[in-house]
C-alpha cells in the first residue's frame, strides 16, 4: 500500500508525455540500494542516525532495521575512507536516546567490566 502510494506520486506516473521507461527510472530513483554505483554521503548516515534517534528504539524490530540502515550507509563510508571505524562506532551510539544508551552502557559496565 505504501509503496503504490509512493510510486503513484511520481510525476512520471500522471505525466502523458512520460514514457514507462521514464517512469521506472524515477521509481528506481527512490531506491539507492538499487544501483550498481551506490553513493552514500555522511549527510545519508547523519539522517538515518537522527531518525532513529528522534523515534527511538523500543524493540527488537526498530534496533534491527536501524543496524541493517547503518550498517548498509557506513560499509560503504568505511570502505572508501570517508569515516573511520571510530566515527563508525560513535555514529551508531547517537542513534539511541540518551536514557536507552545510558541503560545500555551500565549493563555493559556490569558484563564487561574491561570494556
Amino acid at each position: 500500500m505504501y509503496e503504490e502510494k509512493l510510486w503513484k506520486g511520481v510525476p512520471e506516473f500522471s505525466d502523458d508525455s512520460k514514457s514507462f521507461e521514464d517512469f521506472k527510472g524515477a521509481v528506481l530513483a527512490l531506491y539507492p540500494a538499487v544501483k550498481e554505483d551506490q553513493r552514500y554521503s555522511i549527510g545519508d548516515m547523519d539522517r538515518v542516525v537522527g531518525e532513529r534517534q528522534h523515534v527511538g528504539i523500543h524493540n527488537l524490530a526498530d534496533l534491527a532495521a536501524f543496524h541493517r540502515d547503518f550498517l548498509l550507509i557506513t560499509r560503504y563510508l568505511r570502505k572508501n575512507d570517508i569515516i573511520s571505524v571510530r566515527e563508525q562506532g560513535r555514529a551508531f551510539q547517537r542513534g539511541f536516546q540518551p536514557e536507552l544508551w545510558n541503560k545500555i552502557f551500565t549493563r555493559l559496565q556490569i558484563k564487561d567490566i574491561d570494556h
